[in-house]
């Protein structure tokens, strides 16, 4: 198994400056399966992870789920979106990638164990090889997730740090 950090979008966190304050804000981060693996450096395989999107302490997931944007060439390819390390599969669960059209969304969404996460540390949110056969070098997917920042920076009354 081996985990790729690097499509993650540079800068740490896809979160920005919290600038999207108390309202729901969609993320999301298009993974292309070519950028993986030459990110990789060797074959695509079950039980890989790609970390998709980070985000700080502080936020309420309240949900996250995939779109097949290009088809990919694997021989079967299950995806399973979720946090490693906790739910890998929280908000995904066996989603058939390879069988999937350009434009489809996985359909297993919101395992009730991942609804309305609190995040109180660091962390992502991260796309699991839970099947993969043949070989995968093409093919493009987009993670999305829909966060609150709940940290209360931004309440009334308290002063609005770079306003």
């Amino acid at each position: 198994m081996a985990t790729i950090t690097s499509l993650a979008p540079a800068g740490g966190t896809t979160m920005g400056t919290r600038q999207w304050k108390a309202c729901p804000v969609l993320f999301s981060n298009t993974i292309d399966f070519a950028a993986a693996l030459a990110a990789k450096g060797s074959a695509l395989a079950s039980s890989d992870v790609i970390e998709a999107i980070r985000f700080p302490a502080g936020v309420l997931l309240l949900g996250a789920g995939i779109q097949t944007i290009a088809v990919d060439d694997a021989t079967t390819l299950t995806l399973d979106l979720g946090i490693t390390g906790g739910d890998v599969d929280g908000f995904v669960d066996g989603y058939d990638q390879a069988a999937a059209a350009a434009g489809d969304y996985a359909t297993s969404l919101f395992d009730t164990s991942e609804i309305h996460t609190i995040m109180t540390t660091a962390d992502s949110i991260d796309v699991l090889f839970a099947t993969l056969t043949g070989t995968l070098t093409v093919g493009k997917i987009r993670v999305w997730a829909l966060v609150v920042d709940i940290t209360g920076e931004l309440e009334p009354g308290l002063a609005q740090v770079g306003a």
